[in-house]
């Protein structure tokens, strides 16, 4: 309960539940001091200002993923769409290729199917029409039925982005845990090594206390005896 509890965790659920408000964004910001250079986390936090269209911040944290994690499809693709919306065609089909060699190198037939759709998105409206009808016969061959419902679903956005950090939350679960159960023990001792400190303190201030109430019973009684 008390690691559920944690702002770091509680940031990670409510933008997976997507439940952004004042405090989610703290409590996130805590999750990436924490865990700082975790790819994950700052996958993450990419896809966090990639949804409040701060592009600029989400491509600098996309790179720095692939700088830990050359091979992430996803990055690949989000950067793509980040070029793609720039209307630098060029560049996004440069990522979206990545994305494919990437994709078809690790096997991943969902992933591969939207780099080659965004692919041919990319040649469409760089004016490679021939190349666009390639790439989209690609994706075609792999998931005709997905294919289909992404130019369903794209509409005016015209290419897929993903949120692949939120995608991540089990394995930053984990690592989040690991973390938090790595200090407690650290903590605890810090405050073991500061209560031996202070015991001889409570115990010397306990001493007086006593001899204190054995003088007032002392004086008590000469002058009870004074009195008779």
């Amino acid at each position: 309960v008390e690691l559920t509890l944690s702002p770091p965790m509680r940031g990670l659920e409510a933008l997976v539940e997507q439940r952004l408000h004042g405090r989610a964004f703290q409590d996130l910001g805590r999750l990436a001091v924490l865990l700082p250079e975790d790819p994950a986390v700052v996958q993450l936090i990419a896809d966090l200002h990639r949804e409040l269209g701060q592009w600029d911040i989400a491509l600098e944290l996309y790179r720095r993923v692939l700088l830990h994690e050359p091979d992430n499809v996803w990055a690949e693709i989000d950067i793509g769409g980040y070029y793609f919306f720039k209307e630098d065609y060029r560049s996004a089909r440069r990522h979206y290729q990545t994305a494919v060699e990437a994709a078809t190198d690790k096997e991943l037939e969902r992933e591969s199917v939207v780099a080659y759709y965004n692919l041919s998105q990319a040649y469409y409206y760089n004016r490679l029409f021939d190349e666009a009808q390639v790439a989209l016969q690609e994706a075609q061959g792999l998931d005709a039925g997905m294919v289909g419902r992404l130019q369903r679903q794209t509409g005016q956005q015209q290419v897929v982005t993903f949120s692949g950090g939120v995608a991540r939350a089990p394995e930053i679960r984990r690592r989040l845990a690991g973390r938090l159960l790595h200090q407690r023990p650290v903590r605890h001792q810090v405050l073991l090594v500061q209560s031996r400190k202070i015991k001889p303190a409570i115990a010397q201030q306990v001493l007086c206390l006593r001899l204190a109430g054995r003088k007032s019973d002392r004086s008590a009684a000469d002058e009870g005896g004074g009195h008779e």
